[in-house]
């Protein structure tokens, strides 16, 4: 499911798998794993995606400036992420997670600030520090470029290289400091092979079905599993 919903928008995979994956693995080896089937899971589409972003040179200096950033809050993200609790780490997931879906249901994102110099720099940083944080951060970022750009199919593309380049950077710091290892390997030969062939089937989904429909769906689906998550994470004498 997280490879469909990628490969139809090119971005939310982590948001369906990294609340699964938590409540079997520690948080930072759930984050770990989202994080590699993000990054190949959609190499088959890299290719197109890149002719796109670069055939026009506003996207790719947005892209640019808003990937710099980001790589820069993944310290912070990481810092937070080893001084917390595993189970508020799992809260703060959710609640991001159901946020993002329940603001992008109601067309919250039209509220972002229009594209500037800061305002790239305060989201980049922003959304770098949640995805080594939580493992989301791509619909945000999406948000803010589709309100910049507003062509579904070129945003699609613009996230398939950012997450690309923020799966790389993200696992790069987590196994340069220690925060996973070599646990990492099973689940991952596992899920990718299905990832993959799921995102591929995720591309052509929206030649089948409305775009905004298939949206809509994802999102309802993404609320209805972050508030089941929410209750999963809370400690046992809340519930």
């Amino acid at each position: 499911l997280g490879g469909l919903v990628r490969g139809a928008t090119g971005f939310g995979g982590a948001m369906v798998m990294i609340l699964p994956l938590a409540s079997i693995y520690a948080m930072p080896q759930a984050i770990a794993i989202s994080i590699l089937l993000e990054l190949f899971g959609p190499l088959l589409l890299l290719r197109s995606a890149f002719r796109q972003v670069y055939d026009k040179a506003h996207t790719y200096r947005l892209l640019h400036k808003f990937v710099l950033w980001s790589v820069l809050g993944l310290p912070i993200g990481l810092f937070a992420q080893g001084i917390l609790d595993t189970n508020v780490v799992g809260l703060i997931a959710s609640f991001v997670i159901a946020f993002i879906a329940l603001a992008m249901l109601v067309g919250a994102q039209r509220l972002l600030p229009r594209v500037s110099n800061n305002v790239s720099r305060g989201l980049g940083l922003a959304c770098g520090s949640l995805i080594a944080l939580t493992g989301i951060g791509g619909p945000v970022a999406a948000s803010y470029f589709m309100n910049a750009i507003n062509e579904p199919r070129l945003v699609r593309s613009m996230m398939h290289l950012y997450a690309t380049v923020m799966s790389i950077a993200t696992i790069t710091l987590m196994l340069g400091v220690g925060f996973v290892g070599k646990e990492l390997f099973p689940p991952l030969a596992l899920g990718l092979p299905v990832y993959i062939i799921a995102t591929s089937a995720g591309q052509h989904l929206t030649g089948f079905i409305s775009p905004n429909r298939l949206r809509q769906f994802i999102l309802l689906f993404i609320l209805a599993s972050s508030g089941f998550f929410l209750l999963r994470f809370l400690p046992v004498e809340l519930v």
